[in-house]
């Protein structure tokens, strides 16, 4: 009886334990909930013509300039669908910070990658969403077909 104790308070410390330990929940990311706000801009996303097996590599800065904080999350769509996109997050930006005239922005920085053959083959448009802290997404502005890739076989 007292063994089938123990083994029942192990299971109940186990699941609680479990329970506590949830993977970190992105925000729903959807067509209403996208906003015209400043965000952020992409710097770089390339090569512009890569094989299926490159990897397309941007980077750039995101922010919710209102609220003086950088983005902790960026959504990608690839031809209008999103793709898993996890950047790293956080890298200096003292420039930002000084444009802005925030030091709270210091750290919008952001680098990623893609695998090409993720993509398939042809010609691709790529578009970056920046998560504010009301929990909308305003779209990072990207030069004239910066956020455009081409994938050979």
């Amino acid at each position: 009886m007292r063994k089938d104790l123990v083994l029942f308070f192990c299971l109940l410390l186990i699941a609680a334990i479990m329970s506590g330990c949830k993977d970190d929940q992105k925000t729903e990311f959807g067509p209403g909930k996208v906003v015209r706000a400043r965000a952020g801009f992409v710097d770089f996303v390339g090569p512009a013509k890569a094989s299926s097996g490159a990897t397309i590599q941007s980077w750039g800065w995101a922010a919710d300039i209102q609220g003086g904080t950088p983005s902790k999350e960026l959504i990608v769509l690839v031809d209008g669908k999103q793709i898993p996109f996890a950047p790293q997050m956080s890298i200096s930006r003292p420039d930002v910070a000084k444009v802005y005239n925030s030091d709270g922005l210091e750290k919008s920085g952001w680098s990623g990658s893609i695998p090409a053959a993720s993509l398939g083959k042809g010609k691709h448009k790529i578009e970056f969403y920046a998560l504010l802290s009301d929990k909308t997404f305003a779209a990072l502005q990207c030069g004239a077909h910066l956020c455009e890739v081409e994938v050979a076989e």
